[in-house]
């Protein structure tokens, strides 16, 4: 074999290989960036309940800022208090901002009046309106539960559902998490992250996109078979 020869094996090689290694990257970098898109699921509808403090709380107090929201009655003694320390933890995990809150419903409002959920306050150790905890009609409480987050509210208080629903600043649903597990808990934890970083341009156009209808994207990422004539095919559809 000549040198000639050899030489072009040689380029041709190292020109596969950047290929490939190119190709790789494309690959990686879409797959990470699909993992940061988190779904829009639904949009929280309008309510109108009360704080602890006896304000009124309203579909209007989310938008601009991420909430993750729950449902839940002071007296239980079986999933509240797992759900309630779950969500004390990301209470103090997102301390140092105000961009993140955190919003407990209760689901026995006869009972959990504004005082109830002050003592039931200040015993999860909130010192702000970062955790809000809310009290209304019992009507109310189960048409927002069913019909806005789509979660069961069956024989109250005690079949409430269990899971952390994550809204965005523009007040749409973005993803479901159960709060009595570890490892969903750190999912939720990441993707508030993620909408912290991704959903900025959201702050101060909150209520303008509220009704906005989802998009959804899918992505299938491929290596062409001719990759050795250093083509790389990337296919994006929705």
């Amino acid at each position: 074999m000549s040198k000639g020869t050899q030489l072009g094996g040689l380029i041709a090689g190292a020109i596969v290989a950047v290929t490939l290694a190119v190709c790789a990257g494309i690959v990686l970098s879409e797959a990470d960036r699909s993992k940061r898109e988190i779904p829009v699921l639904g949009t929280v509808p309008e309510f109108e309940f009360t704080t602890r403090d006896g304000k009124e709380f309203t579909r209007d107090d989310l938008l601009g800022r991420i909430s993750v929201v729950d449902f839940f009655f002071t007296s239980c003694v079986t999933a509240c208090p797992v759900m309630s320390g779950s969500m004390g933890e990301l209470y103090r995990a997102f301390d140092d901002t105000d961009e993140v809150q955190f919003v407990s419903i209760s689901v026995q409002p006869s009972v959990d009046t504004p005082a109830v959920l002050r003592a039931y306050a200040e015993e999860q150790g909130v010192t702000d309106d970062r955790w809000q905890f809310l009290t209304g009609p019992l009507a109310g409480v189960v048409t927002l539960s069913e019909q806005g987050f789509m979660l069961p509210a069956d024989n109250l208080p005690m079949g409430h559902s269990t899971k952390f629903a994550l809204v965005d600043r523009r007040g749409r649903i973005r993803g479901y998490y159960n709060g009595m597990e570890n490892k969903p808990m750190i999912k939720l934890r990441e993707q508030i992250m993620v909408l912290l970083e991704t959903d900025v341009s959201a702050r101060g156009a909150a209520a303008s996109a509220a009704a906005e209808p989802p998009r959804v994207f899918r992505r299938r990422f491929y290596v062409s078979p001719v990759a050795w004539t250093g083509v790389c095919s990337l296919s994006v559809w929705r």
